[in-house]
């Protein structure tokens, strides 16, 4: 005899959430189970094609950024240069760093792990050297700024 059962959040009431499913020819219910940043992560994509220093994600206000995915894409070029950093104004702490010369560049980089800057550090893409072609995409989380280490307190735990 099949019993029908349910998760519920003790704390609310509410039943966790989950889907009917069909696979090979069983009907069946899964829980479904999502981590924090699939569900609260956001991403900016910027297109770029000259030198400067472009401010691609930023916190709200005092709050801080976490990094889930990283793609970055650019074409040869010349004595072109393209690095990524956690910046806020005073400190900046380098993420990447691609000369372009060479080579052009394809990276791809899902983070596991804690990348999270400090409260009000942006992430700035800066193309120094010459004008490059290429795109940066950034997947991000947004936490506020009672969850946000001031830059000295973030330093002293790497």
């Amino acid at each position: 005899m099949a019993v029908k059962a349910i998760l519920i959040d003790s704390g609310t009431g509410i039943e966790l959430h989950n889907e009917g499913y069909y696979q090979e020819g069983e009907e069946g219910r899964v829980l479904l189970i999502q981590t924090i940043p699939k569900e609260y992560g956001y991403f900016k994509t910027y297109a770029y094609t000259v030198q400067g220093t472009f401010e691609q994600v930023s916190p709200k206000g005092a709050g801080s950024l976490e990094l889930t995915d990283m793609i970055v894409t650019f074409e040869k070029k010349n004595t072109a240069i393209v690095t990524i950093n956690f910046h806020d104004g005073t400190n900046t702490a380098q993420l990447f760093q691609a000369p372009l010369t060479d080579s052009n560049v394809n990276m791809s980089c899902n983070f596991v792990g804690r990348w999270k800057g400090w409260a009000s550090a942006h992430i700035d893409v800066i193309i120094s050297g010459a004008d490059a072609i290429g795109t940066v995409s950034i997947g991000y989380m947004r936490h506020n700024e009672k969850h946000s280490l001031a830059y000295s307190d973030w330093n002293s735990r790497r």
